[in-house]
């Protein structure tokens, strides 16, 4: 079968970002999102992908508006230590301490909770806007803006690397994990949470789901996510679906950033008739997500 690098043609074949060389076909139409489907691994991924310069001009201030603002700050960071907690207790279980590096740190929340549980905690984020918060809450010696590619850090390895939400954006995938997997002491951890296509909502949702985003450039599964990290050096010790402790009115506030169809106009009547003091209130709810704690083989 003859493989295209065109975008243009959907009913040419193209390489597999994952696998690599797999013939794939197109999946679902998603407006303004042309997505495919690999047939070999079952990687859902965007093709064309954006420009990395298109990237960078999505996270900028307003990359956080889903977030809620000013107003929600203090309800965002409790349910961000809440659901933070959870993570950094099953990576708790394989090392009570050492270092930890959260790739895509965002505002330093999972970076502060680790400082404060005793890791030597450091973090990489891409975009300078939260990159500077990250800074000014942990230390700007604690805090790289940039890529995992040119952190500094005097040449450190770490004992575990975070990637929460944040492997479905790198354009590199295998970059990426290779400097993961350079970065790690042998026997480090790499812990990941990113979408599930195999999550209920997924399945539910199909080409509404609200994970499909421009700045989303994969959707992995159990399968397609552990292949392509075996690949890499990394073997699977746990696995699990990733809930999350959400207030409605964030909730609300995500819905009306990311519109899903009938969701999200039936969530804008429900919120009318919500008493504030119930809206902020934090609940768990399922998030179409998984989360992966692999370990780096010793050579």
């Amino acid at each position: 079968m003859t493989k295209h690098q065109s975008g243009e043609n959907n009913s040419a074949t193209v390489d597999c970002p994952a696998c690599r060389g797999n013939a794939t076909s197109p999946k679902i139409s998603k407006i303004r999102i042309p997505l495919r489907r690999c047939q070999d691994c079952g990687l859902i991924f965007i093709y064309p992908p954006p420009t990395l310069e298109e990237l960078l001009q999505l996270y900028q201030e307003d990359y956080y508006d889903s977030w809620g603002g000013e107003e929600l700050e203090n309800v965002v960071n409790l349910q961000k230590k809440s659901n933070f907690q959870k993570h950094l207790g099953r990576i708790k279980e394989q090392i009570p301490s050492g270092s930890i590096l959260d790739v895509g740190c965002a505002k330093g929340h999972f970076v502060d909770l680790a400082l404060s549980n005793g890791f030597d905690a450091y973090g990489v984020e891409i975009s300078s806007y939260s990159g500077s918060i990250a800074s000014q809450k942990v230390g700007a010696e604690r805090i790289h803006s940039g890529t995992l590619e040119d952190a500094p850090f005097k040449g450190k390895k770490f004992n575990a690397v975070t990637m929460f939400d944040l492997l479905e954006h790198v354009p590199d995938l295998h970059g990426t994990l290779s400097t993961v997997f350079s970065r790690l002491h042998p026997g480090g951890l790499l812990y990941i949470v990113t979408p599930n296509t195999r999550s209920l909502s997924h399945r539910i949702m199909g080409k509404d789901w609200w994970h499909y985003k421009r700045e989303h450039l994969y959707y992995f599964d159990e399968l397609s996510l552990g292949r392509l990290l075996e690949k890499h050096g990394f073997t699977t010790i746990n696995t699990g679906s990733s809930p999350k402790h959400l207030s409605l009115e964030y909730l609300f506030q995500q819905l009306t950033t990311y519109p899903a169809p009938f969701i999200t106009p039936v969530s804008k009547v429900f919120k009318q008739y919500l008493p504030s003091q119930v809206r902020i209130k934090t609940l768990t709810l399922p998030s179409g997500e998984m989360f992966v704690l692999s370990r780096r083989q010793q050579n």
